[in-house]
């Protein structure tokens, strides 16, 4: 049986920086298609016209239309492509603003090629990767709004929490049972709890919820 087709967008306006994306990206067995943009414009341009990617990954900084306007329009479009950012921007202001476009991971660009590729194999198994560094100022949201907030109805509990943590870190239910010593079933119990106290049915739209709402 054929593999599922895994086609891939670059949006880059760095040129030297975009070829050396595509050279991992065209390295990686399971991309079966790369294209590469200078620009939003041209990318929505080509998004307009079709076939559109599973995959993009998207600079911030772009010249003309920012990256977070991209991601926006591309997720009001099609919400079934997933985009990772990939940029140099690591700050609050920019990571919860990339989630609230709705961008299902955030890289940094400095990441290595090995991390970008497990990055992609995280989102095609419905994983939200995430630099480390990524992932530690979302969590220090979380707790600073946690304990701004104090408890509520709808608080999450510490090991909802804890949870949510190795999502943002990009973690499969597998790998998160494992590193809590939980069984599989017990952590799907745990998302499902998770996903209804914020009102979303996926990993990227759980963190993504939770910083729009501010409860991040």
């Amino acid at each position: 049986m054929a593999a599922d087709p895994c086609v891939v967008w670059l949006v880059e306006d760095n040129r030297a920086f975009r070829s050396a994306v595509r050279r991992v990206l065209e390295s990686i067995p399971a991309v079966t298609g790369v294209a590469e943009f200078g620009s939003g414009e041209a990318m929505l341009d080509a998004f307009a016209r079709g076939p559109r990617p599973q995959i993009m990954l998207v600079d911030v900084g772009l010249p003309g239309l920012s990256g977070l306007d991209c991601t926006r329009r591309v997720r009001e479009a099609a919400p079934e492509v997933r985009i990772v950012v990939l940029t140099v921007f690591d700050d609050e202001e920019k990571i919860g603003g990339a989630l609230r476009a709705g961008a299902t991971g955030y890289l940094l660009k400095s990441s290595s090629r090995e991390d970008i590729a497990s990055a992609l194999q995280a989102v095609r198994e419905g994983g939200a990767p995430m630099s480390p560094h990524a992932a530690r100022r979302v969590l220090d949201m979380f707790a600073r709004q946690s304990v701004k907030q104090g408890a509520t109805p709808r608080a999450l509990a510490p090991r909802e929490r804890e949870v949510l943590g190795f999502l943002v870190r990009g973690q499969t239910n597998k790998e998160i049972a494992h590193a809590l010593g939980l069984s599989v079933h017990t952590v799907d119990g745990y998302l499902r709890t998770l996903y209804e106290k914020l009102e979303v049915r996926s990993r990227a739209a759980a963190v993504a919820k939770a910083v729009r709402d501010r409860i991040v």
